[in-house]
């Protein structure tokens, strides 16, 4: 029995954090999704009135924001802070009388440890500080997407402007605690596991406008995606697991980019060369998402356009076998001329080493993996290295996950490049 329940646990702790990066990579794109839906639909009154509402509000991130005790005491909170584990120690006593500028250091990718801290009460921060309101600041253009600012607001979340943290540094009677992240975006980037790198320059800014309201910045809490390995500070240490999900994600989003003209976005697989024979390395990839697609699909049946939802429901339910069955290839989307923009990002190269007589079925093995495949994507599920035309006569289809072919619409792009599920019944259809 404890096994079980610690096995249990442990599932709810990954829950936690799993929605908690879905809402900070995709919740704000579903909630721009959820309010043009809306307004296209028969809910459109509540849309504009809504729309009417957020212009009158649009000062509010700047003055305080609109916290709620209620979202930061929410459960999944605690399985947040266990998963990790994150602690807050008290140090220093501090006089709720006065206003404080924490500055949080470092960064890192996600800034786990300081939205634990202080948008949540996971950590106890209203316990171990008695009448201090944290604020973390976060950047001004999270503020400008309908929905997903009130939702942040929720776990005191304000704009990171200069006037949102002097409102909160001057407010009469104190109790106001506004949070920098001192090295902003561009730290993140050098966040890893083992080393400090503090960016501080060229943004003493916040030194400054502590000093004008009457208070020194304070030290804040490290953040676990670049928390030293042994032998780091305890007090307000925040750990992460060497070798947990969110720290895989973590070191997938470190690498700098490299200068124009071929820009590097952090969330993108760092640009590497691969040289391919007739199985292929490759490293990263880039697709649509499965369930954002089934979640606007869903979101169409309570709109105008519900009889579409209800006949693809219907055509899918007859459709079923088709991925197991060979799938659905289409050469004009293999053709595309975006997966050669793709294949020369990296770049790609397939070689071919051996002739291989089109008479005959094979099974290729990709070998590494890499994180999303962008090797065997490129060169099995698109025509961007030339594959028909190096092995005329024979079709690759390339394996992936069942669970893809579950989400309505996405299935129906994965097959039109030829890929079929990775289970008993989908690879042997791929080899008769």
């Amino acid at each position: 029995m404890p096994a079980s329940c610690s096995r249990f646990r442990r599932c709810l702790q990954v829950f936690a954090v799993l929605q908690w990066v879905f809402s900070f990579l995709a919740l704000a794109q579903v909630c721009l999704a959820v309010l043009l839906l809306a307004l296209l639909g028969p809910a459109w009154t509540l849309g504009v009135l809504y729309l009417v509402w957020l212009y009158g509000d649009r000062g509010t991130p700047q003055a305080g924001g609109r916290r709620s005790a209620w979202v930061r005491n929410w459960a999944v909170w605690r399985h947040f802070r266990d998963y990790f584990p994150i602690s807050l120690v008290k140090t220093a006593e501090l006089d709720p009388s006065h206003n404080y500028l924490f500055g949080f250091h470092p960064h890192g990718v996600l800034v786990i440890g300081a939205f634990s801290n202080f948008c949540t009460e996971a950590t106890g921060f209203s316990r171990t500080f008695p009448g201090l309101c944290p604020h973390l600041l976060m950047l001004p253009c999270w503020f400008h997407l309908p929905l997903f600012r009130d939702y942040i607001m929720c776990s005191g979340l304000v704009s990171s402007a200069k006037a949102s943290a002097a409102y909160l540094l001057s407010r009469p009677g104190g109790g106001q605690v506004a949070v920098l992240a001192v090295g902003g975006p561009l730290e993140a980037l050098e966040a890893k596991p083992g080393a400090l790198s503090l960016r501080i320059r060229n943004q003493k800014g916040f030194v400054k406008l502590a000093l004008e309201h009457g208070r020194g910045p304070d030290p804040g809490a490290p953040d676990p995606a670049a928390q030293p390995g042994a032998g780091g500070r305890t007090a307000r240490a925040v750990r992460g697991e060497a070798h947990g999900a969110v720290r895989r994600a973590q070191r997938a989003l470190w690498d700098p980019g490299r200068p124009a003209p071929r820009p590097h976005l952090g969330a993108l697989p760092p640009p590497t060369s691969f040289l391919l024979d007739a199985s292929v390395t490759g490293e990263g990839g880039i697709g649509i998402k499965g369930p954002f697609l089934a979640l606007v699909l869903f979101c169409l049946l309570f709109t105008s356009l519900w009889p579409f939802s209800v006949l693809y429901f219907a055509w899918l339910f007859l459709d079923r076998h088709t991925p197991n069955q060979g799938g659905r290839r289409c050469e004009w989307t293999r053709n595309w001329t975006v997966w050669k923009h793709l294949r020369d990002y990296h770049p790609i190269k397939l070689v071919k080493t051996v002739e291989l007589p089109p008479d005959r079925n094979y099974v290729f093995v990709s070998h590494p993996h890499g994180i999303m495949c962008i090797g065997s994507s490129c060169n099995f599920a698109t025509e961007g290295t030339g594959f028909s035309r190096q092995f005329p006569g024979i079709h690759p289809s390339l394996a992936v996950l069942n669970l893809l072919f579950y989400f309505p619409v996405f299935r129906d792009y994965l097959m039109l490049f030829g890929e079929l599920p990775a289970g008993w019944e989908g690879v042997p259809s791929g080899l008769g």
